[in-house]
């Protein structure tokens, strides 16, 4: 896998927001005057520190689906293999995980 920490990073988030129970597609908003966002439906938006080419590398990797929706905005979901990485690496780790969002505010 050819990750970097800011791709590991979002990877873990979009999992996290499905692990807490929002199994459905995010919408990745970009601005030009905000923070970029991931907006889910029943589920507060998420800023994410990343770029359209960090979700094409981990759809790439097939740890996420993408589409483009009609107005440029990218759409999509982990798979199970994203899920399975995510989910591992928490399990690997050595040092505390950040609780869910501290690193995204």
């Amino acid at each position: 896998m050819n990750l970097t920490e800011e791709q590991g990073d979002l990877l873990s988030t979009i999992v996290q927001v499905y692990d807490s129970g929002c199994k459905g597609e995010f919408i990745l908003i970009r601005t030009m005057t905000e923070p970029d966002r991931l907006v889910y439906s029943g589920h507060p938006n998420v800023v994410v520190r990343a770029d359209p080419s960090d979700f094409r590398q981990l759809a790439q990797e097939g740890l996420i689906t993408i589409r483009e929706s009609g107005r440029g905005d990218l759409n999509g979901k982990p798979t199970g293999k994203g899920i399975s990485v995510a989910h591992s690496w928490v399990a690997t780790a050595t040092e505390p995980i950040e609780p869910f969002g501290s690193r995204h505010q």
